[in-house]
């Protein structure tokens, strides 16, 4: 029997797409997998229901560059929450229901259509895969693709290749996951690597901890020396960066030995016949919305509708009508767009989050402008007294 399937919804891949074959939520009619396809967008979901999901919209590339970067600085220098959007994606989303309920045609058995024989795609591949770049299914003219038939089997909408196509194993996230057959083994030589570099380690932490020592008994011989300052101040420098250098290593091989603990256990589970959670792997799951989750998305798919042509006529009439408080009333009605959508996301304690950090980040910038000449004042003040006191430290030794 197989050991993974996996069903392609929308454009996610990874993980999170397939499922053990042993898996419960993986329903069956004798070997054939059931699959509830959503009605116009062929995304394929383990259980039938409603599914909520978001459509993100592609920004032009220079907007989506400069997006990305504020996006990793927020986040990686910030520490603040950006969301799941995409490297380089687009930063709005409209949200919609796809329609997976197991009510439509039925293919299989007892169905209103019987399964045929699977036909394997022949090498060279048949024109009509290579040569085929437009939609497999029902064209819905919606204008941002959500509820379009998805691209051929080869090709993405935008013509490029797919990966599903040419790397299906990478796709649904197995092409670290070795064969049941070769797991043991892989776990094996990897303990064995980790052995071999532990080694390694230890006898690096040991020289190095001998060049430490070293250098620690030279410097307390030429502490309080004023003629050897300068070597002094070198061995402290060797010292210091010795002593982080060592720390590393340590931390490293601690991580190492519980890493090598850890595959040991783990080995020893598989010589005895286990195996991991059916969904170990599952991050997070497709699953049905509720009646109430429903409610909420009807209502946010209208907002999704309605909200940018309002922005824009909220623009117009600002413009138009309250031009002297151009900059106030813009900033507000952007405000307001941000909160309401954030509170249909469920963000809005993620949205006051980042607008107190952007906020203090505008202050602080403010008051280095309004203050600039006055804080480079206090900059050489302080310049100047610490040099007046290491000076007067190096009289008193």
């Amino acid at each position: 029997s197989p050991e993974w399937v996996a069903y392609a919804a929308h454009n996610y891949t990874g993980d999170n797409l397939r499922r053990r074959w042993d898996d419960p939520e993986v329903e069956k009619v004798g070997e054939h997998p059931v699959i509830y396809v959503g009605a116009g967008s062929h995304a394929s979901y383990y259980a039938p229901g409603e599914y909520l999901t978001e459509l993100t919209l592609p920004l032009p590339k220079p907007m989506a560059r400069t997006t990305s970067s504020i996006r990793s600085f927020w986040e990686t220098k910030l520490g603040q929450y950006v969301g799941d959007g995409g490297e380089g994606g687009g930063y709005f989303s409209i949200p919609f229901v796809d329609y997976a309920r197991g009510d439509g045609l039925s293919v299989g058995e007892g169905g209103d259509r019987a399964w045929e024989e699977p036909r394997l795609l022949a090498d060279p591949i048949p024109d009509w895969v290579s040569g085929y770049r437009g939609l497999w299914g029902l064209y819905a003219r919606d204008p941002f693709e959500g509820e379009d038939a998805p691209a051929g089997p080869m090709y993405n909408r935008d013509k490029s290749v797919n990966r599903a196509w040419y790397d299906p194993v990478g796709w649904a996230g197995l092409d670290k996951v070795p064969p049941p057959t070769e797991t043991l083994q892989a776990i094996l030589e990897q303990r064995a690597d980790i052995i071999s570099r532990c080694g390694a380690l230890r006898a690096e932490i040991d020289d190095k901890s001998r060049r430490l020592k070293k250098l620690g008994t030279e410097l307390a011989a030429i502490r309080d020396r004023s003629h050897l300052d300068a070597p002094y101040e070198e061995g402290a420098r060797l010292v210091a960066e010795l002593s982080g250098e060592l720390d590393r290593l340590r931390a490293r091989l601690a991580t190492d030995e519980a890493v090598s603990e850890s595959l040991e256990e783990y080995a020893d589970r598989l010589r005895a016949g286990e195996r991991d959670p059916a969904r170990a792997h599952i991050s997070r799951a497709h699953r049905p919305a509720s009646e109430d989750e429903l409610r909420v998305s009807r209502v946010a798919e209208g907002w999704a509708a309605i909200s940018v042509s309002l922005m824009l006529i909220s623009f117009v009439g600002i413009a138009m009508f309250e031009r002297e408080h151009l900059i106030s009333m813009l900033v507000f009605s952007i405000a307001f767009f941000a909160f309401v959508e954030a509170g249909f996301r469920g963000r809005l304690v993620n949205l006051v989050s980042s607008a107190n950090i952007g906020l203090a980040v505008v202050a602080t910038l403010i008051i280095i402008y309004e203050f600039f000449w006055q804080l480079v004042v206090a900059a050489v003040l302080v310049v100047g007294l610490y040099v007046l006191w290491d000076n007067v430290r190096e009289l008193r030794r």
